[in-house]
């Protein structure tokens, strides 16, 4: 047979359906469906020509299940089956005979086609080095289906996570706590470090690496590199000014122009991960950059309250001393440290951004990500903050994710430059409008 679409007369058939009635009746029913081999006769189960009929209209070619034994051991046919069609690699590997999934052609073959057809080879096969390496040049993550051995063998975990640095999840831990595995999966894909030790998730050299290709990855760090100043800075949550000298700071802060974010915390595995990514792209933003700002994202911070539940919206608490119960720490400048109320601290905040002419930007999402479903919202925690800021008469702008037929997407320049934009525009007018301001991808209001 020469391609897909050979007829029957063009490959051999049984001499018992040959030119007969009843196989026309046959070839007719699995080409309309293919489950009709299932109940054919034998003579037509083991006819080359209707079976690769029945796989052509197949999903995958999974008519072959059906196929007979004789047929489903027949390695030329098989490999001719492989080659015709590469989807079929892996089905076809997972309903051949046990002597050909033993077979190296023949798992070579399937698994040149699509790697994941490892995942039907015998053990045997699957514990064979060449056959692996074949396996994660076609298919990184096809180390799934390695051997115990194998994915323990630095080499071969080496170039699948060159490849795809995603496929560090399957190796062995021994090789998740590897340095240079893990330097080679993260510099491939950052988001890779999630699934390193836990000791190389507070290795400084290897998340730096993942958190300048991707400031989100920070949320998969261990938790001093969660701290870590340099970490912070890099992923965009920390100003490189906070390490400077405290009269230097306040030279800074005298002319710098606060800009408070609101997020739902986000350093948290299973936060809501865009924050991180806004911020960081915010705080790149040329406008910004040069334009005498200062950001503060609360999310760089520990963390402490004096409110039992956290973010309960009725706890009196609105960040000042004579309603916080929580015995605040401060710096020998009278600011809050890591040791106070989070709404004491937010509110110092946003006192400051009032006194230099900023603003609060709220971040609005969906907090699917934390199983929840119903429209983009505020945060509990976010509540508060807005309520604050309003006592203060700041300027509040809300943010709302940029979303495409109905689906949130990913934060990108085009979306930070409509924020911007409209940021930009209110200072040009002299900050007159104190009103909240709603931006999202479709339109701009004032409330």
């Amino acid at each position: 047979m020469n391609s897909l679409t050979a007829s029957p007369s063009e490959t051999t058939r049984s001499s018992t359906a040959h030119d007969s009635a009843e196989y026309s009746q046959w070839v007719l029913k699995v080409s309309r469906n293919s489950d009709f081999l299932k109940i054919a006769p034998d003579c037509i189960r083991n006819d080359k020509g209707v079976v690769m009929i029945a796989m052509q209209v197949s999903y995958l070619g999974r008519a072959l299940r059906h196929a007979s034994p004789e047929l489903r051991g027949n390695k030329h046919f098989i490999l001719q089956v492989i080659k015709l069609q590469s989807a079929w690699g892996s089905e076809a590997l997972k309903f051949v005979s046990s002597e050909l999934k033993n077979d190296k052609e023949v798992v070579l073959a399937a698994i040149q086609r699509t790697g994941e057809a490892l995942e039907h080879a015998s053990l045997e096969l699957r514990n064979d080095k060449q056959v692996a390496i074949a396996a994660v040049e076609n298919q990184p993550r096809a180390i799934e289906f390695a051997s115990t051995k194998l994915k323990n063998d630095k080499e071969l975990i080496l170039i699948a996570v060159a490849k795809d640095g995603l496929a560090l999840e399957y190796a062995s831990l021994e090789l998740r706590n590897n340095k240079q595995v893990a330097m080679t999966a993260v510099a491939n894909e950052p988001f890779a470090i999630q699934y390193i030790s836990p000791k190389l998730r507070n290795d400084k050299e290897v998340t730096l690496l993942a958190i300048a290709k991707e400031p989100d990855s920070i949320k998969y760090t261990g938790e001093n590199i969660k701290r870590d100043h340099e970490a912070l800075i890099a992923a965009g949550m920390f100003d490189a000014y906070h390490d400077e000298g405290a009269k230097e700071i306040q030279k800074i802060r005298r002319r710098s122009k606060k800009i408070v974010l609101s997020t739902r915390f986000s350093l948290d595995t299973i936060s809501v991960s865009e924050a991180t990514r806004f911020t960081s792209l915010l705080k790149k933003h040329e406008y910004i950059e040069k334009g005498n700002f200062k950001v503060y994202s609360p999310n760089a911070f520990e963390k402490k309250t004096c409110d039992p539940n956290w973010t309960d919206f009725d706890h009196p608490c609105r960040g000042t001393l004579d309603a916080c119960t929580y015995d605040n720490k401060f710096t020998q400048e009278g600011r809050p440290t890591n040791d106070c109320c989070w709404r004491h601290s937010f509110r110092y905040q946003l006192e400051e951004a009032k006194e230099t002419g900023g603003f609060m930007l709220q971040l609005v999402e969906t907090a699917w990500e934390l199983g929840l479903i119903g429209h983009a919202k505020l945060g509990k925690g976010q509540a508060i903050e807005q309520d604050m800021a309003e006592q203060l008469g700041l300027k509040i702008f809300h943010v709302y994710r940029p979303a495409a037929f109905g689906v949130e997407q990913k934060f990108g320049n085009q979306s930070i430059m409509d924020v911007v934009s409209i940021i930009e525009c209110w200072y040009a007018n002299r900050c007159q409008d104190m009103s909240l301001c709603v931006i999202d991808s479709t339109q701009v209001s004032s409330e």
